[in-house]
């Protein structure tokens, strides 16, 4: 009876030790509103858990395991569990984050006073020169020639026939060349 005894404990003792604990809380945000549907992760053994709609959430974790707190358009907040809160309720504060809102661009409002309204809407006069001037020389005749209109010999394909012989042209040529060169008789009397 002693020896199962001896047995017994140590597995006990083994089993309280490494086994996992389950740790609760509340997850609020700034404001201590109750936050809802906060994704609650443990890290170290990926298990997941979403907290209810009053913001109470339980998660198996042990000693020294990290668990992240995560919600859309809340900062995520990790905390890592250790001896002085594991036996503890967790109260997780979720800061909300920043919205970025665009730039707003208020058009001008004419003023109905001829001489402020002139200035606003009036071409500078360097921009209304400039605007003659390219008027002027993209109507004026062509100074330089135009490029022909080919294709390049980069671009072209392939001419297989390049530094080849023609056995049939060079074998007539050679007869031709032959024929020109015998002596033609010429009988004088």
């Amino acid at each position: 009876m002693i020896k199962n005894t001896l047995y017994i404990v140590p597995c006990f003792a083994f089993a309280h030790f490494y086994s996992q604990q389950k740790i609760s809380g509340r997850v609020a945000d700034e404001n201590n509103n109750a936050l809802a549907s906060v994704l609650i992760y443990n890290i170290s053994n990926n298990t997941k858990t979403q907290s209810d709609s009053s913001g109470q959430f339980v998660i198996e974790a042990k000693e020294n395991e990290e668990i992240r707190f995560v919600k859309q358009d809340y900062y995520r907040i990790d905390k890592k569990i250790n001896k002085e809160n594991i036996n503890l309720l967790l109260d997780i504060k979720l800061i909300k984050i920043e919205t970025l809102i665009p730039e707003v661009e208020i058009p001008y409002k004419p003023t109905g006073n001829l001489k402020k309204d002139s200035k606003h809407y009036d071409q500078g006069r360097k921009i209304h020169v400039l605007k003659f001037e390219m008027d002027a020389y993209m109507r004026s005749p062509l100074k330089e020639p135009l490029p022909e209109n080919k294709i390049s010999k980069t671009f072209s394909g392939h001419d297989f026939n390049a530094g080849q012989v023609d056995m049939v042209k060079l074998f007539l040529t050679g007869i031709g060349l032959i024929k020109k060169s015998k002596p033609t008789q010429s009988y004088q009397t």
